[in-house]
């Protein structure tokens, strides 16, 4: 990429298939250890009125319909225990180059007649991060989004799934400049779905999504139209068949 005829790190690139690659990546383990201190946090949190006030009227068989579920998990690698530092999940305050390994998720999930056979709604907040420490520098990626999605069954043969999705994905290295990335994306998936009985579906899928990466990054951008025809036929106590056919096409610079 740069010129100078010597094939470095940051030139190598993932072959589409593998019988296109020439080259492998091998890790060479090493006899040097390091210290570190390592820490881990996870918590769930359900929340379900329905179970307090599914048989109630007014405002709380209204709020019975609702139910969240919230997830976090958090693990930490660092070198250095300062002020008792090693043993704080939380602390945000830890340098880059104490940090061996860093990551951290969160997800919260709230529902709308999740039970509910007819409707239900759903809408996701996710927020997933990383850090991890390579003997060329420290890696980053980031994956941010919001999610929501609808379910109607509109009659009993006939079913409609929409989903849509807005975030930024990002990826960071000290070494691989040329990996770094910042990505808003956003996309809608409806789904459409005939099922007369249990042993026969059949299925219009259309997705359609934008990708532009930040100007500083390179700005490039994508436009991806799908279309696709799913059939699915069961076999009781046999087996099933699953047949997709899908039309793709991806405007990029």
């Amino acid at each position: 990429y740069n010129g100078n005829g010597v094939k470095e790190l940051n030139e190598f690139e993932t072959a589409l298939y593998p019988d296109q690659a020439t080259f492998v990546r091998v890790f060479i383990p090493t006899n040097e250890y390091i210290r570190v201190y390592s820490n881990q946090f996870s918590q769930s949190v359900q929340l379900r009125p329905s179970v307090l006030w599914s048989s109630k009227k007014g405002i709380r068989k209204l709020l019975s319909y609702f139910s969240d579920q919230t997830v976090y998990r958090i693990d930490r690698k660092t070198t250095v225990d300062k002020n008792g530092s090693a043993l704080n999940p939380f602390d945000g305050k830890t340098s880059d180059t104490a940090i061996v390994a860093l990551n951290s998720s969160f997800r919260t999930t709230l529902y709308f007649n999740q039970l509910g056979s007819k409707f239900g709604l759903e809408y996701g907040h996710q927020d997933v991060r990383g850090k991890t420490l390579l003997t060329n520098g420290l890696e980053s990626r980031e994956n941010i989004f919001e999610e929501g999605r609808l379910r109607w069954n509109i009659t009993r043969p006939l079913n409609l799934n929409i989903t849509g999705r807005v975030g930024k994905r990002g990826n960071g290295s000290a070494f691989f400049g040329n990996r770094n990335f910042r990505i808003s994306y956003y996309e809608m998936e409806p789904k459409f779905s005939i099922q007369p009985g249990t042993d026969f579906r059949f299925s219009l899928i259309y997705r359609y999504a934008e990708k532009v990466n930040t100007a500083e990054n390179g700005g490039q951008f994508a436009v991806i139209n799908k279309g696709g025809v799913e059939v699915k036929y069961n076999v009781l106590s046999k087996g099933s068949i699953l047949a997709q056919v899908d039309y793709i096409n991806i405007k990029f610079n």
